[in-house]
């Protein structure tokens, strides 16, 4: 059984993930976007062993503390393959612009498309949902999928530069994400959490779907 604990952290208020299996106490961080001491104090008091950092996409705020975490638990870093160059450049993950120059240093990076992989025992879906960035993905499993800054709570992510295209977002929410069975938790990226049912229903950028 998959558990989650959600950490806000940073400037920007980024929900940072911690998705644990309660029986072998192997965890996965989703989004470490700053405040590296605080997720390993949420880490220590959950006692589990952090075996891998997955990565919505590669915004300076879903990627400050990549390195210090990489380094701490000796694991490897998920992103998508279209936003591996946001990694290593402050104006493209846009930390130039609001924090200071930002960029990821570890070599342990696994780039992904549509693909699933099996993690701490559980299948993960990464599902590419191009949009807020080129290489945005929301990642499923077990009734939870993890939006990141494409699907919010009664809204959708930010049009950003230089690839930020609503239009394209919109297009992917509704081709990648409504289309799938029944209902899921969804937990974004900022924010408090929804449900998929709920946005279709009610997210008014989705209207018509």
């Amino acid at each position: 059984m998959l558990k989650v604990e959600t950490l806000t952290l940073g400037a920007m208020q980024t929900c940072c993930y911690i998705v644990y299996n309660t029986e072998s106490m192997e965890a996965i961080v989703i989004d470490p976007g700053a405040q590296p001491k605080k997720i390993i104090s949420a880490v220590d008091l959950l006692s589990v062993n952090v075996r891998h950092i997955l990565l919505t996409h590669a915004h300076f705020d879903h990627i400050g503390a990549v390195d210090a975490l990489a380094l701490h638990y000796n694991c490897d870093i998920t992103v998508c393959r279209h936003d591996l160059e946001l990694l290593y450049d402050p104006s493209l993950n846009l930390s130039r612009n609001f924090a200071g120059d930002i960029t990821v240093s570890s070599k342990n990076i696994i780039t992904v498309d549509d693909s699933k992989a099996e993690l701490i025992g559980s299948s993960f879906e990464f599902i590419t949902t191009p949009g807020h960035t080129n290489g945005s993905m929301c990642i499923k499993t077990e009734g939870i999928i993890f939006t990141g800054d494409t699907l919010f709570y009664c809204s959708v992510g930010n049009d950003f530069p230089p690839y930020g295209s609503i239009e394209r977002e919109v297009n992917s929410i509704k081709n990648k994400l409504l289309v799938l069975k029944g209902d899921y938790i969804c937990y974004p990226g900022h924010g408090k959490s929804t449900t998929l049912d709920f946005e279709r229903r009610n997210n008014p950028y989705l209207h018509g779907v």
